[in-house]
C-alpha cells in the first residue's frame, strides 16, 4: 500500500527505530502518551523519552509539526 510505504520511507529517512515508528503511528492515530504506554507496555516516561528523540531526529517541536511532516500528500 502506497501510504504505508511512503510512511516507512519517511521514517527510514529520519533513521527512526522500529519502536519509534510504532509510537509515531500511534500519535498519528491520536493516541495520548498514556495510551501509547499501555499499548506498547512501556512507562509514560519512556514514551516521553522516545517522543523527544523522534522530535529531535525529525527536527520538529511538537505533535502538530510531526503530523504535518509525516502527512502523506498524493502527488
Amino acid at each position: 500500500d502506497v501510504v504505508s510505504s511512503k510512511f516507512d520511507q519517511t521514517c527510514k529517512l529520519y533513521n527512526l527505530t522500529v519502536r519509534e515508528m510504532e509510537i509515531v503511528k500511534l500519535i498519528l492515530k491520536g493516541s495520548t502518551y498514556k495510551m501509547i504506554g499501555k499499548t506498547l507496555f512501556i512507562s509514560g516516561r519512556t514514551v516521553t523519552k522516545h517522543v523527544e528523540n523522534i522530535f529531535e531526529k525529525m527536527g520538529v517541536a511538537n505533535k502538530v509539526e510531526l503530523i504535518n511532516r509525516l502527512r502523506v500528500n498524493p502527488d
